[in-house]
């Protein structure tokens, strides 16, 4: 028995890129695939794409949206599988990969997230290094660091189960804050990293995130990040994490007290 797998893939004007996204989709040749194209009302030629292979969707639409967070959620409000992901029109999957994903959750019952590898292509070409994004659970919260997320799918009754969606307000991160509020809802021994190559991201001009958005980008991550730490009483604990990171690197790091002396103090104030 194979579980569903739910792929939604959010799309507005990538023709360019949008049939090798499809078809690393259509050709894992995956038996029990619910796919779903959310297209926000493309005038580039996507949607002769989109219908060339329409009858392989489960659904697919093509109307004016509130951006890619809002196709997403849109897409994930539908789906009806065991498994979810969100595959970007601009990227594609690494061949067999859903069977991959699959078969890893099969075997691990009590994982909730998988994240593997992927490789970056530029007009093309690859240099074929497989890269890899694997935070622990302070690195994700504290020091902003993501999983790649053409890589990374997740259980949907957990998902469903702690009300989980997409964040509709955010143009860039909003897989880093679906991951973000993920970790508060379950152990760290509930998420596994794969060395299995899972995906392929394009690398292209017209990408959103670039080097000239990182102050834009910086300022959303700490809107996402600091609200769900503070919520989480986790703010002070926050500080000391990177105050330690900082200082290690001048080596003098490991001088700081996150136990013992300091014990007394966060308990005091509740962020033990």
């Amino acid at each position: 028995m194979y579980p569903k797998i739910t792929i939604v893939t959010p799309s507005y004007n990538q023709a360019a890129f949008l049939e090798q996204t499809i078809l690393s989709v259509l050709d894992q040749n995956y038996p029990n695939l619910e796919y779903i194209m959310m297209d926000g009302g493309s005038t580039d030629g996507s949607i002769d794409i989109i219908k060339k292979y329409a009858p392989h969707f489960t659904y697919w639409v093509s109307e004016k949206d509130k951006g890619q967070s809002d196709a997403i959620d849109r897409g994930f409000k539908m789906a009806t599988g065991d498994i979810m992901g969100w595959l970007n029109s601009d990227d594609f999957f690494a061949k067999d990969a859903l069977w991959t994903i699959a078969k890893t959750f099969q075997n691990n019952p009590s994982v909730k997230i998988i994240s593997g590898g992927i490789k970056v292509y530029e007009q093309g070409i690859s240099d074929d290094i497989l890269q890899f994004k694997r935070p622990t659970f302070e690195n994700l919260r504290y020091n902003g660091n993501t999983f790649f997320q053409a890589a990374t799918f997740w259980r949907s009754d957990f998902y469903r189960a702690n009300n989980l969606s997409i964040n509709k307000q955010l143009h860039y991160l909003m897989d880093y804050e679906l991951w973000l509020r993920m970790s508060f809802c379950m152990k760290p021994s509930e998420l596994l990293y794969t060395d299995e190559h899972l995906a392929n991201l394009n690398y292209h001009e017209n990408q959103k995130i670039t080097i000239q958005n990182l102050q834009a980008i910086a300022i959303e991550s700490n809107s996402v990040r600091l609200p769900l730490l503070a919520k989480h009483r986790l703010l002070f604990k926050s500080f000391i994490f990177l105050m330690k990171k900082r200082l290690t690197k001048k080596g003098i790091g490991q001088k700081i007290p996150t136990q013992g002396d300091m014990a007394p103090l966060l308990y005091l104030l509740k962020w033990k």
